[in-house]
């Protein structure tokens, strides 16, 4: 009979695995299905641009900040440069690592809510996600995929019935991570440890604190590294630049008042709604439901000591809190936050989902609710999925940006240097350092910029930025709206005079225009 009861405990164990990778097959498909499309469109988001010339300067061997600057932790600098470096540094490539972090995340939201709620609400919920990150604002590679990469992961360890002190390591190290990826998440590093001396207080003081100490000290050993490299050679003060004094200088930006922030997100939350409804209509009330279960269940199950039993539910929450928090004291609203919130509600939608089953009317409307979503993300990112499919020979043709690379490349020309004032992924396509060691973002060198102060006093670029790159003559300016937007009316005037004055237009791809010097002209 024993023999009997282990061959059904392998077996148990057998099927659980084979379901888990069948589940995890179709998030892979579905994330391929619903990003995909996203390379018919070159450029999505400068953001993304950004990161992809850092992490072009990672490939070619320096380290971040040094040789170029990003308002930015390192890690997905680094991250991104590597994988840039196997692959290639093209926009396939550029795409594919999103998309390859969206996967992890997906699969880690799966395991993570399969422990409470099992495979089924647990796949749902991560179809929820899936279906959230088909709209546009998710499309481009993003520092949200690759923090919440290393977050979820983080979560799934620190949810674990079994809070060993190599587990706690690894989570710690995870969200180390995660926080040099976005400093926002630095809130939930606390947040977590306060988590876990919350779970693990049955062990006594002193047994709680010492398996805490395996987080902090897991979480220190990236920091460590890190400065160590840095130290190593002699960059310490331009990673000081690039980690403290920048982004003090950013913060210190008036922006909103928390009332208008939420006001904010909550605005473009509603117009998600109204141009989006089967996506974000839906997410709205299957959210609502899972909630109401969530709270409706607690009280009834032994309040304070269920929920302490419930670790998923738990962990996941006491970082949700953290995430939201730290959104809405930065100030700002922009779409593309929610993204990292997205994989944390998806774990309690699983849960929501899996506790309704005593009422068959609700858990129906949870089943009908997430695949409607995803019917709806299927409605939005098809079409573009298969015009990629279909044109893969031809999808360089809507390139403009890669266009203009070759339009500058195949000039007789000599001198081919670049002001890129719009489009700066075209430094990527002509394997090109940009003229500033700040025009990684062409808004930079805004003289109004809370970012270009810090980088000036301290020598990183000139007191005037601009003028040193008038005054270089580049031969060609590649640019969209003149003058551009970003600049304040009267550096605007500047460049604009500059460029009508000594410029001409060489070639117009669509909005790009490709101005040269005159010096150059025929």
């Amino acid at each position: 009979m024993a023999v009997d009861s282990e061959n059904l405990v392998t077996e148990d164990k057998q099927a659980a695995v084979l379901v888990n990778l069948i589940w995890m097959l179709v998030f892979a498909v579905l994330v391929m299905l619903t990003q995909i499309g996203s390379l018919s469109t070159e450029v999505l988001d400068w953001d993304e641009s950004t990161f992809a010339l850092m992490a072009q300067s990672v490939a070619r061997g320096h380290l971040p900040f040094v040789e170029l600057f990003d308002l930015k932790p390192p890690v997905l600098f680094l991250a991104l440069g590597g994988w840039m470096s196997v692959f290639g540094d093209t926009l396939w490539s550029l795409r594919a690592f999103g998309d390859a972090c969206l996967l992890v995340i997906c699969c880690f939201t799966f395991l993570t809510a399969s422990r409470s709620a099992g495979a089924f609400s647990a796949g749902l919920g991560t179809l929820f996600l899936i279906s959230l990150s088909a709209s546009g604002f998710a499309q481009h590679t993003q520092t949200e995929h690759l923090a919440m990469a290393f977050l979820m992961p983080a979560v799934y360890l620190a949810s674990s019935p079994s809070l060993t002190p190599a587990r706690l390591a690894a989570a710690g190290l995870l969200v180390s991570l995660a926080v040099l990826t976005r400093s926002n998440l630095g809130l939930v590093a606390v947040t977590l440890g306060i988590y876990l001396l919350i779970v693990l207080r049955g062990q006594g003081m002193r047994g709680a604190a010492g398996r805490v100490s395996s987080y902090i000290v897991g979480g220190m050993v990236p920091v460590v590294l890190l400065v160590g490299v840095y130290a190593a050679q002699g960059e310490l003060a331009t990673l000081k630049l690039a980690m403290i004094d920048a982004p003090i200088s950013y913060a210190s930006r008036e922006d909103g008042s928390i009332m208008n922030t939420l006001s904010a997100h909550a605005v473009y939350w509603g117009g998600r709604i109204l141009h989006e409804p089967l996506l974000f209509a839906s997410a709205t009330l299957v959210l609502a439901g899972a909630f109401v279960v969530l709270a409706v269940q607690l009280p009834g199950r032994s309040g304070r000591t269920y929920l302490l039993g419930e670790r998923t539910v738990l962990a996941t929450g006491f970082v949700l809190i953290a995430v939201l928090l730290s959104i809405i004291l930065g100030g700002a609203a922009y779409s593309h936050y929610w993204n990292q919130v997205f994989p944390l509600l998806a774990v309690l939608v699983a849960c929501g989902i899996s506790r309704a089953t005593g009422s068959r009317i609700v858990h129906g409307a949870g089943v009908a609710g997430v695949l409607v979503m995803v019917a709806g993300a299927l409605a939005i990112t098809l079409p573009s999925a298969i015009g990629v499919f279909e044109n893969r020979g031809r999808l360089q043709d809507a390139h403009f940006v890669q266009k203009a690379a070759r339009v500058i490349l195949a000039s007789d020309i000599a001198d081919k240097r670049v002001w890129a004032m719009n489009y700066q992924i075209v430094h990527m396509y002509l394997n090109s350092v940009p003229l500033s060691r700040a025009l990684t973002h062409p808004a930079n060198i805004n003289p109004d910029s809370s970012v270009y102060r810090p980088l000036a006093d301290a020598g990183y670029v000139s007191g005037d930025e601009v003028g040193r790159l008038m005054d270089l003559k580049p031969a060609f300016i590649v640019a969209k709206d003149m003058p551009p937007w970003y600049f304040s009316e009267t550096t605007g005037a500047r460049v604009g005079s500059w460029i009508e004055e000594n410029y001409s237009v060489y070639r117009q791809l669509g909005d790009l225009v490709i101005y040269l010097h005159k010096d150059h002209a025929g």
